[in-house]
């Protein structure tokens, strides 16, 4: 019983871990970075960019919203087409 609880609670853990990196849940915290302007180059760049799962692993690693956006900068900045 007890290992049965253990593989539910891993699955639940799981899910939510994948629910926080999706890309639906990312894409409503770049709006709100500080002086980010939706439809902006940033924004559009920063969309593609976060479509990659490790990407939007290491943008909400950042500490806070500052870090944030200087992560989405830089990086967008790395990756011009």
């Amino acid at each position: 019983m007890e290992r049965i609880a253990g593989v539910i609670e891993s699955r639940t853990s799981m899910e939510s871990r994948k629910t926080s990196l999706s890309i639906k849940s990312v894409m409503t915290i770049v709006p709100n970075l500080p002086d980010m302007i939706v439809g902006s180059d940033l924004w559009w760049k920063g969309s593609d960019l976060l479509a990659k799962q490790s990407m939007r692993e290491m943008f909400l690693a950042q500490e806070d919203a500052e870090l944030q956006l200087q992560w989405l900068e830089r990086k967008t900045m790395l990756h011009k087409d």
